[in-house]
């Protein structure tokens, strides 16, 4: 009976892996780094996690927790509340429509489809931004962001992956002693 309630209780914590590690990116990555001419530039790892969750674990990574992470990010940059939660809503719907187009390629084809993926999210993301401020919010900074996000899509890739795993090693483990 204990250990049921212990293994329930863990598999429910690892079901929440997904948007904290999402959460944990977007926190990392609020403070932004100073790039001489062109200011503070700050990787978009929001969206990388969106992508990779909404591509790999779905069923764990829904429109909700899509939407919280923006709300998140835009409490962290201090960019209009919504913002960023309607960005990565459509970064979401976007990426599950293509979903099974991701499964089936390479690492390579996958991270160069991401790259339009964030490309796209960052344009959106700047004309939602110049509606909201009547102004240019400076396209030069969005550049870098996503040269930077894209950048770095390895390394968080693989630490997402990581935690994919232990997903899956509590999905194994409540299987055997089911």
């Amino acid at each position: 009976m204990i250990e049921d309630w212990g293994g329930s209780l863990r598999r429910r914590a690892v079901s929440f892996l997904p948007l904290v590690s999402a959460v944990a990116l977007v926190l990392v990555t609020s403070t932004p780094l100073y790039f001489g001419h062109v200011g503070d530039v700050a990787p978009r790892l929001g969206v990388t996690a969106v992508i990779f969750w909404t591509v790999y674990r779905p069923d764990l990574f829904g429109y909700g927790s899509a939407f919280f992470l923006g709300i998140v990010a835009d409490l962290m940059t201090g960019l209009p509340l919504g913002i960023s939660a309607l960005v990565l809503v459509m970064v979401r719907h976007g990426v599950l429509t293509r979903r099974r187009y991701f499964l089936r390629k390479s690492f390579h084809v996958v991270w160069a489809e991401y790259a339009l993926v964030v490309i796209a999210a960052a344009i959106i993301d700047w004309m939602l931004a110049a509606l909201y401020l009547w102004s240019n919010p400076g396209l030069l900074v969005h550049v870098f962001q996503v040269l930077l996000t894209v950048a770095l899509f390895p390394g968080v890739y693989w630490l997402l992956a990581r935690c994919q795993g232990l997903i899956s090693l509590a999905a194994r483990e409540a299987a055997g002693s089911g």
